[in-house]
């Protein structure tokens, strides 16, 4: 089951970045000019920051260089560039384990079809919103790790509305593993 979650989440990461590649490619750029100017900018924040220490500037000096619109620039790019790495690795985590766990159980219960549907909508926000550069990526790969954990600890049965709603991806994950904890099931009775 692990193995498959892991074989899934880098499939993912092989369809993202080669998605990213082929749009590249398609716009003339370099195959992938995303994630290594992602990279550089991190990078060059970094050696701005090194070159204001290693210069022996007064910590007046640097609040003053800091403010700049060169600076400000980089510490952009810098941001951007570490969203969108995060949301790449969010993407490929999530992913996977959405494969190792399976989708959720409330789809079989009795009110399954209310869980798939809001899961469905989840789904094209998602998709939607990894469109836009940084900060969608960033919350792209926050919403599929959200959906990968949320089957981590289990699910319930789906056999009541509060249930159907509750475990949807829509839910944080630990909403989803306290209402897990405190639901009971129809796999056993007591007679």
């Amino acid at each position: 089951m692990l193995s498959r979650g892991i074989g899934q989440g880098v499939a993912t990461g092989i369809g993202t970045i080669g998605g990213q590649v082929v749009s590249n490619l398609l716009k003339g750029k370099k195959a992938f000019q995303g994630i290594t100017d992602s990279f550089k900018a991190i990078k060059n924040l970094n050696s701005i920051n090194k070159a204001y220490k290693t210069a022996g500037m007064s910590a007046d000096a640097i609040k003053l260089a800091k403010q700049s619109p060169e600076y400000a620039e980089a510490l952009k790019a810098s941001k951007l560039g570490k969203m969108n790495l995060a949301g790449l690795a969010g993407a490929v985590v999530g992913t996977g384990l959405q494969a190792a766990f399976g989708p959720s159980k409330e789809y079989g219960g009795k009110y399954g079809n209310i869980t798939q549907g809001i899961d469905t909508a989840y789904d094209l926000v998602q998709a939607g919103i990894g469109f836009v550069p940084g900060f969608g990526t960033a919350a792209s790969g926050i919403m599929a790790l959200n959906k990968g954990l949320s089957n981590i600890f289990g699910s319930t049965d789906g056999m009541t509305k509060t249930d159907a709603i509750l475990g949807s991806a829509f839910m944080p994950a630990p909403v989803k593993w306290l209402n897990m904890a405190g639901a009971s099931t129809t796999g056993s009775f007591n007679n």
